[in-house]
Formats: structure tokens, C-alpha cells, sequence
């Protein structure tokens, strides 16, 4: 959580506090795809290609021995950009898992046509306040984006606060915090449809 960028910790605190006041209790466990290294990040862009294939197909076995064993718990996927596009992925091995929901922010457009969404789906692909460039595939803007990233990596590093770099591509209007009033809305109307308010136990784990 440390790595996250303020908005998409905001997403997760969101998230997490809206679970809070349908009276559920939450553990939050954080997936990473690859290893450090450019290498993995490598191999990591071949299951791209692939609409994480391999990587999502496993993700999907754990989460059906999980909630096998564990009836009473509810998992909730949430990723951003290629993470929404891994989430995606996982839910199409998942159709017979009603115990897991995906929430999707800003989806790159080469896994869109990939993309299947269903009632345990929340797919956004805007802030409410500007359309997302790297979903329109707007090559301008986010070849400026590519273009000034090195120039804020290096400043953070003169500054003393290293940044990754991905973390200096700013793609204009690819950002979903949890402050965009629409964001907010739609996150909580979904989480409240799905879930409603926990009255079987209460103070207990679901």
C-alpha cells in the first residue's frame, strides 16, 4: 500500500469504509501478477497479450477452493488499468462464483475487447469529469504522457522521492480517486445493490 498512488489508496480506503457501513468486516490482500525486475515485468506483458490467460486461470482455482470452504465469504476484486483488465480476466473463469465481485477502473483500450461484464461487474471508464485518453486511445495525450514521465522520475529522484516510473506517467484524465463524486456514487451503489447491509451477524466475519 505504501507504492500506491494517493488516488488509488483512496479507492481502497473507499471501498473498504463503504464495507464498513453495511456492517461487514473486511481483510484486504494485495495480488501481485509479477516479481521485481524488468524481466518479470517482460514475461508480465506476454500474458497481457494473452488477456492474462495463464495468471487469471489460476487466480480463478484459488478463489473457488476458498469460497468452497469458506460459504460465508464474499470476495471483492478491485483493479485499475491492467489490473482491471487481470480482474476481468479472472471473473470470465469465475461465472460460477457468486461469491465474487469485481469493481474495474480504467481499463486499457487493448484489453476492452477482451472485456465481458456482468451483475457482479462495475466497469468505469471515466471519472465523471473528463473522458479517460488511454481508453479512447487518444495516441496524442498519451504519447505526452510517455513523453514527460522520464522528466518527473528524474525530478523525483533529485528531490529525494523516488517514484516508480510508471507512477510519473500522468495519462490525461486516467485517474478514478475516490474525491470524483461519480466514482464515489457508482462504487457504493454497487457495492450496496450486491451486498445491502449485513444483518445475519452481527459484528461478524462476512
Amino acid at each position: 500500500m505504501e507504492h500506491f498512488i494517493q488516488w488509488e489508496r483512496s479507492i481502497v480506503d473507499g471501498v473498504s469504509t463503504t464495507m464498513e457501513r453495511l456492517g461487514y468486516t473486511w481483510l484486504l490482500i494485495q495480488h501481485f501478477r509479477t516479481g521485481d525486475g524488468w524481466g518479470e515485468r517482460i514475461r508480465d506483458m506476454k500474458e497481457q497479450l494473452k488477456f492474462f490467460t495463464s495468471k487469471a486461470k489460476m487466480m480463478a482455482v484459488e478463489l473457488e477452493f476458498i469460497t468452497r470452504h469458506i460459504t460465508s465469504l464474499k470476495v471483492i476484486l478491485t483493479g485499475i488499468s491492467q489490473g482491471a483488465a487481470f480482474s476481468n480476466a479472472v471473473m470470465q473463469y469465475s461465472t460460477e462464483l457468486d461469491q465474487v465481485y469485481s469493481i474495474e477502473l480504467g481499463m486499457f483500450s487493448i484489453g476492452r475487447p477482451h472485456r465481458v461484464v456482468t451483475k457482479r461487474t462495475l466497469a468505469i471508464d471515466d471519472n465523471g469529469l473528463m473522458r479517460d485518453a488511454a481508453i479512447d486511445w487518444n495516441i496524442p495525450a498519451i504519447a505526452k504522457a510517455y513523453f514527460i514521465g522520464p522528466f518527473r522520475w528524474i525530478k523525483s529522484r533529485l528531490e529525494g522521492k523516488p517514484a516508480r516510473f510508471f507512477d510519473c506517467v500522468s495519462v490525461q484524465g486516467h485517474e478514478y480517486g475516490w474525491e470524483y463524486p461519480e466514482v464515489r456514487r457508482r462504487i457504493t451503489d454497487f457495492l450496496t445493490t450486491n451486498f445491502g447491509t449485513n444483518i445475519e451477524l452481527e459484528g461478524g466475519l462476512s
